[in-house]
């Protein structure tokens, strides 16, 4: 069955370009419509929700000459892209020591080694929330066009991969925890051990969250 430009189109609730204004302004206004933009070639659409926050998709839906359906892709909206990548360089310099002779305590490595497992979660974290509502999202605009539905390979492929991952960070995350306590404490520095907390914590119970989510 072909799909046509008209059957995307009509999934489109609010109209506006795909703009960082659009997206931080959607955001701001709690907006949980499904926007979108129509070109000659593609129809541009995407929707928020709280859950992901501006961890969200952007599909482009591509069309020929005859205005039929010929390919489907998805990216990070772009004020995603900017929130990700800003809030990633905030932590890369707030981990940076302040002085040289930081660099030359011997539990330097650890704090380090510490510090890097900070940002492994926080990207596998936002991932983690992106390709799942992607997903989501996905299927739901698939089920709306009357597009059959098989993702059983994709889904094999994602649990693969989402048991590597835990593999890697749930150990890391409970190393974090640990020094927190043990290390960060004692040693008065509360920034680095409140942030741990927050961080490890944060990502565990969207794991676990996520996984409930999936088995309804």
């Amino acid at each position: 069955m072909e799909i046509t430009k008209k059957e995307v189109d009509q999934l489109i609730q609010l109209e506006e370009k795909n703009t960082f204004w659009s997206h931080f302004s959607g955001m701001l206004g709690n907006n949980h419509f499904v926007t979108g933009y129509v070109s000659s070639k593609e129809i541009q659409l995407w929707q928020r929700n709280s859950w992901t926050m501006s961890l969200y998709a952007v599909f482009t839906f591509t069309f020929n000459a005859q205005q039929h359906l010929t390919d489907i892709k998805t990216e990070l909206n772009i004020f995603g892209k900017v929130f990700f990548y800003g809030i990633f360089v905030a932590l890369v310099f707030f981990f940076i020591p302040k002085d040289i002779a930081s660099y030359q305590q011997d539990n330097f490595w650890i704090f380090t080694c510490i510090k890097v497992i900070f940002l492994i979660i926080y990207v596998v974290f936002c991932k983690v929330v992106y390709e799942s509502e992607k997903r989501i999202q996905k299927k739901d605009i698939l089920e709306k066009l009357d597009i059959e539905v098989t993702e059983e390979n994709t889904i094999k492929e994602a649990s693969l991969f989402s048991i590597f991952i835990r593999i890697f960070t749930y150990p890391l995350g409970l190393m974090t925890l640990y020094a927190s306590v043990f290390y960060f404490f004692p040693s008065q520095k509360y920034v680095y051990a409140i942030a741990g907390m927050i961080i490890v914590s944060a990502y565990f119970i969207t794991d676990i969250m996520l996984l409930f989510r999936k088995k309804k």
